[in-house]
């Protein structure tokens, strides 16, 4: 049993290795025939490559031939145009050559033109100059030939003809200047006759004569002596209000008004008045003064209303709330039996038609024509012309000149230093006024018309005046209070 196992064992491992030896014959029968395979795969994979290299480089040459023919077109191409214009280029810079030849050969010649020219000018300069001395020589011998033979020298007979010459002219303006001043004071006096009349012919105003009252009744009996009051006390209280002196008559029948301010007289008045339709007033002096004061207040009122309304009625701005209520104060002040107010306001419109027919500034006219008066209303507290006060009041309170100059000059207390007119009219009540806007429009003149355009450009037009060293004098002498603007 053993041995059979064994043999078959062996039998086995026989037949296996009989099986690898048989295996590996055949693996390398099968290895030679792929390699033969292989190598003949490899062979003919060459010859086809060769086959194809040898075809991509005909196929190349073949292409490298064409495009080196294309190519070698094309550089022949660009060569011939370089080539072409190469020779252009040639053909410009001989031209400019020649050109530069031609500009050199003439501006050789130019220059030696101008040498010639040169030459020949110093040549005549030298004569020039040989000429002008010999005529200089010959001048100097004429001259003192001519000195010898007049017995005197040039300049001496320069001089006589000037004085000559000068004396004539004298002679000449002197008779030209006495014409031109007869002629013009013959128009003038013809010019302003014709044209007041114009304006007197063309206004129309109520002359009506008026004198302010001084002395007034007292009722007989009781009745005038409660007025009075005990030892004339509310004369006295009247009298610090109003300003004026209350003086009793001896028959103490009569009071008269004493003072030159036309409203403290009207203030007494109407007081007195009050006190005749009040009589229980009358017993208490403190109420005497609170009533004068109540009527000083009022009529103040008054005054200012009176003012505006002659602005109003001339159709001009308004000025200075003072400049205002001194308008207004004329109407309480006459001059020859005359309403002062009225006078003004009249001779306002007269100036305007004055203006208008001269062509002037019709508004400047009327201004300062209305305020001409002004410093009657203050000439019972400042001494002086009444003109002058007005004018120093008007420029204090930022007038324009034009005006505050025909204020000061219409009783020619003043100069005239406003822009010389081209036509002076003769004295009239109005002159100054017209004489300031005598002129025709000018820079100066423009501006001070604006006044008229009530914009407030207008009122910058009319520049204010700052008050000067004169002005300490002239305010030291005011001792208004209450609505003025001066006190010491």
């Amino acid at each position: 049993m053993g041995t059979s196992l064994t043999a078959l064992i062996v039998v086995a491992a026989v037949i296996a290795a009989a099986g690898v030896w048989l295996g590996r014959r055949v693996a390398q029968q099968r290895a030679e025939l792929l390699s033969a395979g292989v190598r003949q795969l490899t062979a003919a994979m060459a010859r086809a490559a060769e086959t194809e290299r040898a075809e991509i480089l005909r196929a190349a040459e073949i292409d490298g031939r064409e495009e080196g023919r294309a190519s070698g077109a094309a550089g022949e191409a660009a060569m011939r145009t370089r080539a072409a214009e190469l020779e252009a280029r040639r053909r410009r810079l001989e031209a400019s050559a020649a050109e530069r030849g031609q500009r050199e050969s003439a501006l050789a010649e130019g220059s030696a033109r101008i040498a010639a020219e040169r030459a020949r000018i110093a040549a005549h300069e030298a004569e020039r100059a040989r000429a002008r001395g010999e005529a200089s020589a010959l001048d100097r011998e004429t001259r003192a030939a001519l000195e010898r033979a007049a017995a005197e020298t040039v300049s001496e007979a320069v001089n006589a003809i000037r004085e000559s010459e000068v004396d004539e002219a004298r002679m000449v303006s002197a008779r030209s200047e006495r014409a031109a001043a007869e002629a013009a004071a013959e128009g003038a006096v013809k010019g302003a006759k014709r044209i007041m009349g114009i304006a007197v012919g063309r206004f129309y105003g109520h002359y009506l004569t008026e004198r302010l009252h001084s002395v007034l009744p007292l009722p007989p009996g009781e009745a005038g002596a409660a007025i009075v009051g005990r030892d004339e006390a509310n004369l006295r209280a009247i009298e610090s209000v109003a300003g004026v002196t209350l003086a009793l008559s001896e028959h103490q029948d009569t009071i008269r008004l004493e003072g030159l301010d036309g409203v403290g007289r009207e203030v007494a008045r109407r007081a007195l008045a009050r006190l005749q339709r009040q009589p229980g007033t009358a017993r208490d002096p403190a109420a005497v003064t609170k009533a004068a004061r109540e009527i000083s207040t009022a009529l103040d009122a008054e005054l200012n209303d009176l003012g505006r309304r002659a602005f109003s009625m001339l159709e001009i701005p308004a000025a200075h709330p003072d400049i205002v209520k001194l308008v207004g104060r004329l109407n309480y002040r006459t001059s020859y039996t005359q309403n002062q107010w009225k006078h003004a306001v009249e001779a306002a419109y007269l100036c305007g038609m004055m203006a208008d027919e001269l062509g002037l500034d019709l508004q400047l006219a009327r201004r300062a024509a209305l305020m001409h008066d002004i410093g009657k209303a203050l000439t019972h507290e400042l001494d002086g012309s009444h003109a002058v006060i007005g004018a120093e009041y008007a420029r204090r309170l930022g007038e324009h000149e034009l005006v505050a100059n025909a204020i000061g000059a219409h009783h020619t207390d003043e100069p005239f230093t406003a822009p010389t007119p081209t036509w002076s009219p003769p004295p009239t009540p109005c002159r100054a006024a017209v004489r300031a806007r005598a002129v025709r429009p000018t820079r100066a003149s423009s501006r001070a018309s604006k006044i008229s355009s009530g914009s407030p450009a207008a009122s910058a037009a009319w520049p204010k005046r700052t008050p000067c060293r004169g002005d300490v004098r002239f305010a030291s002498t005011w001792r208004r209070t209450g609505s003025t603007i001066w006190e010491p």
